[in-house]
């Protein structure tokens, strides 16, 4: 077995060396397609997003993000940061709109609810985000700066079927 990992190590060696010379370019945040509000769990005092996130890769290797610390505003409310609650796979040379599921806190935004549920019923908003993701693929670690600022963000209650 211990021949075997070190076997699979000298494999790998050279795929990294390749990897860091090829100067892989950055993950790029282009924009918010879509906000959607999915649930609100008084018991784990948490409001669940769906951001719509346009992200363009241009590497031939896809990332996986998996960390972040976002400040997000919603028709102006500050929902305060906001973490990454699943893991999205970002798939290699595309931009593509990806669904990001976020966790705010409630004691951050209960005194905004009104507010809140005032941009629902308009089914639009502005929306601002501005911290940091961290993207990863064969042990290779990123934090990618997000400072984006959108007008006219479509917004849902629901998802969709």
């Amino acid at each position: 077995m211990h021949i075997l990992r070190r076997f699979s190590f000298l494999l790998l060696l050279p795929l990294l060396f390749t990897l860091s010379g090829c100067g892989l370019k950055p993950i790029v945040p282009k924009g918010i397609e879509g906000i959607k509000f999915l649930k609100l769990d008084p018991i784990q005092g948490l409001v669940i997003l769906d951001l719509g996130m346009k992200i363009d890769n241009p590497n031939g290797i896809g990332f996986t993000l998996f960390g972040s610390e976002l400040d997000v505003k919603v028709g102006g409310v500050d929902l305060g940061k906001v973490t990454i609650n699943e893991k999205v796979k970002i798939k290699r040379k595309t931009e593509e709109v990806y669904h990001v599921k976020v966790n705010a806190k409630l004691a951050d935004v209960i005194r905004s609810i009104p507010a809140l549920i005032k941009v629902i019923a308009q089914k639009q908003a502005n929306v601002e985000v501005k911290g940091w993701i961290r993207a990863g693929t064969l042990g290779l670690k990123k934090t990618i700066p997000v400072e984006l600022k959108q007008e006219q963000v479509p917004a849902s209650d629901q998802q969709k079927k």
